[in-house]
């Protein structure tokens, strides 16, 4: 259909029969408590398995023992740990998940465990 003049500053347009709608729904995120408590008793069970294994890795280098990783510093650690749980908590809350995040969790007690073993072997 051809458009219609009225006047040269005002135009009227034509609309076609069908028009098609597109609704979005907006998605309205609720945010999970329950999972963010879990993150933090995580963290706070990190912070005492990364805080063990720096005492303990420090303890051993003052009595001779060498540390293989050179690059070693309580702030890479707790980065690299913090970021994991971090990362494995925003992910779907699935058993298998939750299975990794808490063998992550475990890593740092078991660099803790590790030290104190080869310590007392001593």
């Amino acid at each position: 259909m051809p458009r219609t003049h009225t006047s040269k500053r005002k135009r009227e347009r034509t609309v076609p029969d069908r028009v098609f709608v597109i609704q979005v729904k907006k998605v309205k995120r609720k945010i999970d408590f329950k999972r963010w408590k879990w993150w933090a008793i995580a963290q706070i069970v990190l912070l005492i398995g990364v805080l063990g294994d720096y005492a303990t890795t420090c303890y051993g280098i003052r009595n001779g023992f060498v540390e293989i990783n050179a690059q070693y510093t309580l702030t890479n650690a707790l980065l690299i740990f913090s970021g994991m749980n971090l990362i494995l908590v925003s992910l779907e809350p699935t058993k298998k998940w939750q299975l990794i995040r808490i063998l992550a969790v475990g890593m740092s007690w078991y660099g803790m465990l590790h030290n104190l073993i080869v310590l007392l072997s001593h």
